[in-house]
């Protein structure tokens, strides 16, 4: 999410989805991802990748959801 994180804060709409298989259909898991930037099954200690491409949790949803199902 490089690219759009850095739109969204530019002030674009975000709309987000999976790569099933290699990540969860679930827009729950894939809204923890976006904000904590680890699996919810990753080892504690497990280093958070790209910390700075976190999304905060108030924003998170609506791309996984609402925005998602309108594109």
């Amino acid at each position: 999410m490089a690219v759009p994180v850095r739109a969204a804060a530019s002030g674009a709409t975000l709309a987000a989805g999976s790569d099933w298989p290699v990540s969860s259909p679930d827009p729950i898991q894939g809204i923890h991802v976006a904000v904590n930037r680890v699996l919810d099954d990753a080892p504690d200690g497990t280093p958070v990748f790209l910390p700075e491409q976190r999304i905060g949790l108030a924003d998170a949803p609506s791309p996984r959801t609402r925005r998602a199902a309108r594109t």
